[in-house]
């Protein structure tokens, strides 16, 4: 159910036998079931609001887990295998969070510890998510349910390393979540599903890691007609042991011989990232550009502004034109045109002392 935690899981494990002894959908005897249990988020969600420190532990994850398993398994229920599905990293929780005010609001009540953790509970998030995982595949690599051929449990590891789902536009893509922020909405949960089966389709030690948007439905094989288990993936797994499987979607999943899912590695982080950044820098550059280009323009209008209002007209001696108290040169009528003051040599004029010019500097003038 949802919001449960592992705690709730023994409980959940005898109402699901009641269902498969009395529902007369299910032979009991001859029909084989697949039960998944995926579960854990909330366990981390709530880990730092546990005052004793204590019932979210990775231990206790453990414990729980493992009595709930022993319910299922001790109940003798035929011809069953059981999905168990590591937690995914509720780290992504922030992501969430500062990409929607809605998710804000709701983060606070349903997953504080992720969404909103301290430096210091951040590394115990950290750590616990880890620990979770590998407690979970210690204990199912031990072999302590395969003494039966009608009843195993497979680690499908496929949400332990898979990422937010991203936009084109490289912003969080919403839809594959319920309004709650957290759940998944109706395409979140076919991507999870089919993300599953094909896992089912993969051999033990070969599963990919991460689920890949886009990714096609598999088929059993004529040599492979069957779910793999831990019994039945040597022969499959040797033959995928040195192969690299290039995905037609933005990532990469190298198929490695041993069992910890540690060592199947995705690069489709770095992929949206890089082509992120790509993107930023041609971005920033166009628009440093632009701003450059004008004030380049602005800069040059205010010059030729400044230019024209502080020209000087000024007195030229000689036959030039000039104009002293309103007596005027009438040869030269047009009265607006303007001279630079250095740009001619003094003359004489017979307006000055002995027809001589007075030394002047710039356009300061002496008369007698």
């Amino acid at each position: 159910k949802s919001w449960d935690s592992s705690s709730q899981m023994v409980y959940q494990a005898e109402l699901l036998i009641n269902r498969l002894k009395h529902d007369k959908l299910c032979d009991w005897d001859k029909d084989w079931k697949v039960i998944t249990l995926f579960v854990g988020s909330n366990d981390l969600c709530s880990f730092c609001e546990d005052s004793n420190s204590t019932k979210h532990t990775p231990e206790q994850y453990m414990h729980n887990i493992r009595d709930t398993l022993n319910k299922l398994y001790n109940a003798s229920i035929p011809r069953t295998l059981i999905n168990l599905v590591p937690v995914l990293n509720v780290r992504n929780v922030k992501d969430l969070r500062n990409g929607n005010y809605i998710c804000q609001i709701l983060y606070k009540k349903t997953c504080p510890c992720a969404a909103f953790p301290t430096a210091e509970q951040a590394k115990t998030l950290e750590d616990y998510i880890i620990r979770y995982h590998q407690l979970l595949f210690d204990f199912i690599g031990s072999g302590r349910y395969e003494d039966r051929d009608d009843f195993t449990v497979v680690i499908q590891p496929f949400m332990v390393k898979t990422k937010l789902p991203y936009k084109d536009n490289h912003k969080i893509d919403f839809s594959y979540f319920a309004p709650d922020c957290f759940h998944f909405s109706g395409k979140g949960h076919s991507l999870a599903a089919l993300s599953l089966w094909n896992n089912m389709l993969e051999p033990v030690g070969g599963k990919k890691s991460s689920w890949h948007i886009g990714e096609s439905l598999k088929c059993p094989t004529k040599e492979y007609p069957y779910i793999f288990t831990w019994k039945n993936s040597a022969k499959a797994l040797d033959e995928f042991k040195h192969t690299t499987i290039v995905q037609t979607t933005n990532s990469i999943s190298t198929i490695s011989s041993d069992t910890s899912i540690y060592d199947v590695n995705s690069t489709s982080q770095y992929h949206r990232k890089h082509k992120k950044t790509k993107f930023d820098i041609s971005s920033n550059k166009m628009k440093f550009i632009t701003v450059t280009g004008f004030l380049f323009i602005i800069t040059m209008i205010l010059i030729i502004g400044i230019v024209r209002r502080r020209k000087v007209r000024v007195f030229i001696p000689g036959n030039e034109r000039h104009d002293f108290n309103g007596i005027d040169n009438s040869q030269y009528h047009d009265d607006n045109e303007e001279v630079e003051v250095w740009s001619r040599t003094n003359t004489k004029s017979n307006y000055f002392k002995n027809n001589e010019t007075i030394k002047q500097h710039g356009t300061r003038i002496s008369f007698e």
